[in-house]
């Protein structure tokens, strides 16, 4: 799958868009290899990826929840907020860490692939 507009065009060719110009220069650009592959996700893949969005919905609902929550005395509301800082940073990390695990895990699959 490819968009038209994802490739380089140069002078007036960048103006110029019909079918049978975005076909040539789609040809062209398969013809000498400059165009990559893409990965087209299975329904099994978006389902989770479905999922882990909601997560994360939920996730940021329950937070802005704590952060709208009024307390009678300060110190109760200081310390909520020390909490839910705490909660944002470990959050984070897993974050990161996840990222690190689907980025190495993309990489074994495509040498497991080759």
């Amino acid at each position: 799958m490819v968009n038209p507009t994802d490739i380089f065009r140069k002078g007036k060719e960048r103006h110029t868009k019909t079918d049978r110009i975005d076909a040539q220069l789609i040809a062209k650009e398969l013809k000498d290899g400059c165009l990559d592959s893409i990965h087209v996700t299975d329904k099994r893949r978006e389902e989770l990826r479905s999922l882990f969005r909601r997560r994360n919905d939920l996730v940021k609902n329950y937070r802005n929840w704590l952060d709208d929550l009024d307390f009678e005395f300060q110190d109760a509301r200081l310390t909520m907020e020390s909490k839910l800082r705490q909660f944002r940073f470990i959050d984070q990390e897993i974050r990161e860490v996840y990222s690190t695990i689907t980025i190495i895990r993309q990489m074994l699959q495509r040498k497991s692939n080759i």
